[in-house]
């Protein structure tokens, strides 16, 4: 604490003597207002100073007995006449500059400055509990403490001033003072605002060691206690622990490191001032400074030249050089006179080494992806900034590692450099992907690799494949660009602060994710071309600037990824989709993470229900569901405006959430706070199915809308994996059968309850009409939707099977393995057992509050009992995929065919494709088709190109 104290005195004392020379100095000017003005101010200063120094005086006194305070005593005392002294001194420079003409005989009078004030806005509210007390007192101040004003005028000032959800506050009374009280009742709730100052103090962001991030952070830290100290929340050590070990997890490794070497105090004032420290040393070597400033103040704090911390160059760990011209120094202290040599030198190599080779490729293999590139040499022209940002990749030691990437949307693939590959120590896997150049030269991509990709917080990460390529474009930008004259608001973080210095490139992000890393926000500079884009990873500079003379023979980028049809891919699943295998599929560890989950957590309840969990995540903790309210609430005003075009699906969709509703499957709920939700609202759409027998129309819950933070319910969720047997041997035993049977569960998913904590994960907006107010219904059953609902309901079913099996040891067996999904395909060697395994079946799925319906049998003798659901007569089911006629016990293929003979090769895949047949009962037929497929593929003709007059008509005959 005396340490802290002696810091905060060395700062008065250097206000103390700049004040002193400016009294000293003081030159008046030519208007007697200015000087007036000018003493007043510095007079102003010299008060608080005054002030400081006694409330640092009473800090030194209530240290403890033991703390030698004689020197700091004595400092403040001499510094206490010092200020005493420029009181009289400024107050002497008054009396002499600032009186009238005629002194003798006219009264002094104070002029006031003539200056215009501009008008002052009302303060706004929008609802958010921690603000309210504040908007409060501002608000009381100009308006409502305003004699001027009547009571009306208040009001309407006020109903001005409130936004957002405090908009829609209600009042007993339409009067100022009505309308203050409801406010109070509503947000004058103590609790409230401390758990959201709490909260604001444990997700605060991490800042990296940017000057601008570590005072921002050290802001908003100051920014909660001061408003908790407000609420009368006394601070003390074991407080000031805690906030230390949040606030040092929130600051760089590095810092980190220096934090604990310097001082092991648990102050957070201690550590305030550190960060402080740290943020000014950073700023001295920040971009704005020339080369040489940076290494002055490198070598005067006797920093490392590479990490730029405090310990001696031969001492550093880290792995990474200058990326201009890779020697042991940080790429900030590069002397920018060596960038030109070293990116002639890269020019002088890379002739020799195009990056489009010319080698020719095959042009018949069965899975191409090419990517074109494009690279042009022109004069006089305008600088264009890539979009660049410092991304994270997880190396090989799981840890992310700080790379360079552009943002690309114009290509398919993703695509990161061997160095950089090589640096991560990612394991690479084999294929074949040809390269080509915009001209048609091609290059080959031997290798990829698989990892994952992540912002600075680690807030968003994806999975990511790279295909690995020996380089992927030159330094960028070419040349240096100047950056003196832009803007950039103080408050905007960029992931690339170096954006405008010519470095090398390590990856490429195509279009796969690029529209995932952009959002809303978007700042034009300097009225120029260049702009600010949000994303992921902070603000991406991007755009022109004007012609620079030092680019005429640089080099300029053009990125397009283009892949072959897709019906390639096509194409290789058909080759494969009927393959059987008979080894079976190791269980994934989520599988087995899934199964302990849920055995851990189900229970049946009264009704011999069961109730489950969702399985969220391990890593829930590092991932975090934003606002999904404002999202799901547009989504519903866009079904109502296609509900209001389409009445009879009006009438359907409202009479599914009704049923919904009357089955018990939802409840309202009538006290949801929208402005404090840690939940996920639902948006859902409507589906018409004309075709179906059961249902027209399904209402579909989208559980992968992303909220505010970019991830939603499904992000958070685990699949768990495939626990019932494969079609082709549901199937295969289902031919054995002498009497067969299909059925199916009855809304299976919603047979199964939701356990209630879970229940704000199934929140959705529903209102009966148009104009209606909105309503809040929480889903209590397994949602078709949700990531994890498939493994509940057929580990539901497999539970019910090992929970009754000693009473229905015959049905739980068929639970078992002739179950697909909510699907039955079984049947029994007799009348007998087939009538035995009818009645047990259903008593088993009522024991789990399920029920059997649409069933269809080849028995005979059973068509009376047991007839189709919906039509007497029905002869035909259409069961997993496959045409089943129940009287004749024989699957059937339905073949369309088309008047047209002209045909092009993806009509011929669109045809054969059709021929669903997992059992390989058409394989001869198929066969034919594939190898007649194989000789257009010879052929090289396109997908879009006519087949052939005789070729059409010979497969005009096949069909």
């Amino acid at each position: 604490m005396l340490q802290i104290l002696n810091r905060l005195r060395g700062t008065i004392r250097d206000r103390v003597t700049r004040l002193n020379k400016a009294a000293e100095s003081f030159e008046p000017p030519a208007m007697p207002e200015e000087s007036e003005i000018i003493l007043n101010q510095k007079l102003q200063n010299v008060l608080e100073l005054k002030a400081q120094m006694k409330k640092l005086l009473a800090d030194y006194l209530d240290l403890p007995e033991s703390t030698n305070l004689e020197e700091p005593l004595e400092v403040i005392y001499n510094m206490e006449e010092e200020i005493e002294d420029l009181q009289v001194k400024f107050k002497i420079l008054l009396t002499k500059y600032c009186k009238a003409p005629n002194a003798d005989n006219v009264p002094m009078t104070v002029h006031k400055p003539k200056l215009k004030i501009p008008d002052l806005p009302l303060p706004e509210f929008t609802g958010k509990y921690e603000e309210y007390e504040s908007f409060k007192t501002q608000f009381m101040s100009i308006i409502g403490n305003n004699e001027s004003l009547n009571d009306n005028q208040k009001c309407c000032y006020l109903k001005a001033s409130l936004k957002g959800d405090a908009k829609h506050i209600e009042s007993n009374q339409d009067t100022f003072q009505s309308l203050l009280s409801a406010l109070d009742a509503r947000y004058q709730n103590k609790r409230a605002v401390i758990d959201t100052l709490i909260k604001n103090l444990l997700s605060v962001g991490k800042a990296n060691d940017s000057p601008r991030q570590l005072r921002n952070l050290v802001d908003t830290i100051k920014r909660n206690l001061r408003a908790l100290e407000n609420l009368k929340l006394s601070r003390n050590n074991l407080s000031d622990a805690l906030l230390v070990h949040i606030l040092e997890g929130k600051i760089d490794s590095e810092s980190q490191k220096l934090f604990q070497m310097e001082d092991k105090s648990s102050e957070i004032l201690s550590l305030d001032c550190f960060i402080e420290d740290r943020a000014r040393i950073l700023e001295g070597i920040s971009q704005n400074c020339t080369t040489t400033d940076r290494i002055d103040c490198v070598q005067r704090n006797k920093l490392c030249k590479k990490c730029l911390s405090f310990h001696p160059n031969t001492n550093c760990k880290s792995k990474y050089n200058c990326f201009m011209c890779g020697d042991s120094h940080n790429s900030l202290l590069h002397d920018d006179s060596k960038i030109n040599n070293k990116n002639n030198s890269c020019r002088e190599e890379e002739e020799d080494t195009p990056l489009c080779a010319s080698p020719h490729s095959s042009t018949t293999q069965v899975e191409q992806t090419a990517t074109s590139f494009c690279c042009s040499t022109l004069l006089n022209r305008k600088s264009i900034l890539l979009c660049t940002a410092r991304v994270f990749i997880r190396n090989k030691e799981n840890k992310f590692v700080p790379v360079r990437a552009i943002l690309d949307s114009a290509s398919e693939i993703n695509i990161i450099s061997s160095d950089c590959a090589n640096f991560l120590g990612l394991k690479k896997e084999k294929l074949f992907l040809p390269v080509s150049g915009i001209c048609g030269s091609t290059q080959n991509a031997s290798r990829k690799v698989t990892t994952s990709l992540s912002n600075l917080n680690g807030n968003y990460q994806w999975d990511i494949e790279l295909m690995v390529l020996p380089k992927i474009t030159d330094f960028s930008p070419a040349t240096r660009l100047d950056v003196s004259n832009l803007k950039i608001p103080e408050n905007i973080q960029l992931p690339d602060e170096t954006f405008y210095i010519p470095q090398k490139v390590d990856l490429l992000l195509g279009c796969e994710l690029f529209f995932e890393f952009i959002k809303a926000d978007k700042i034009r500079l300097n009225d120029s071309r260049l702009i600010l884009q949000d994303t992921c990873f902070g603000y991406i500079v991007a755009g022109s600037t004007e012609p620079n003379s030092q680019i005429n023979n640089a080099t300029s980028h053009c990125f397009l990824s283009r892949g072959m049809d897709t019906l390639d891919k096509t194409l290789r699943s058909f080759w494969e989709i009927e393959n059987v295998t008979c080894d079976s599929s190791p269980i994934s560890e989520e599988l087995n993470y899934c199964n302990e989950h849920y055995e851990k957590t189900h229970y049946r309840n009264s009704e011999g229900r069961y109730v489950v969990q969702m399985p969220f995540k391990p890593e829930i903790e590092k991932l975090s569901l934003g606002d999904s309210y404002q999202m799901a609430s547009k989504r519903l005003d866009n079904l109502w405006k296609r509900l209001n075009r389409d009445p009879t699906m009006k009438f359907l969709y409202s009479e599914f959430l009704r049923e919904y509703k009357n089955l018990n499957h939802m409840e309202e709920i009538t006290n949801c706070n929208l402005s404090n939700d840690d939940g996920y609202f639902l948006p859902h759409q409507g589906v018409l199915r004309p075709s179906s027998i059961t249902t027209n129309l399904r209402v579909v819950f989208d559980a992968s809308a992303k909220t505010t933070t970019g991830y939603s319910l499904n992000d958070l969720l685990c699949a768990g994996g495939v626990l019932q047997d494969d079609l082709f041997s549901i199937l295969t035993r289902f031919r054995k059968h002498q009497y067969a049977f299909t059925a199916d569960i009855s809304k299976m998913f919603r047979q199964i309850e939701i356990n209630p904590s879970q229940r704000k994960y199934q929140k959705i907006l529903w209102k009966e009409g148009p104009e209606e107010n909105v309503k809040v219904f929480a889903l209590k059953t397994v949602t078709y939707g949700t990531t994890s609902a498939p493994f509940l309901a057929t580990r539901t079913l497999q539970q019910l099977a090992k929970d009754e099996r000693e009473n229905f040891p015959i049905a739980s067996k068929v639970l078992l393995e002739d179950f697909y999904m909510d699907d039955c395909l079984s049947g029994a060697s007799g009348i007998n057992q087939f009538m035995a395994l009818k009645k047990e079946l259903g008593e088993l799925l009522l024991r789990g509050g399920m029920t059997l319906h649409n069933w269809c049998s080849s028995a005979s003798s059973e068509s009376d009992l047991y007839p189709f659901n919906y039509c007497e007569k029905q002869s035909t089911v259409k069961t997993l995929g496959m045409m089943w006629n129940n009287c004749e016990d024989a699957f059937l293929f339905d073949i369309s065919t088309s008047s047209t003979t002209k045909f092009t090769k993806r009509d011929v895949l669109s045809q054969i494709a059709r021929l669903f047949d997992p059992l390989g009962l058409l394989g001869p037929v198929i066969s034919k088709a594939k190898i007649f497929l194989q000789r257009l593929w010879l052929l090289q003709i396109d997908w879009r190109q006519k087949l052939p007059s005789d070729i059409a008509q010979e497969w005009s005959s096949f069909i």
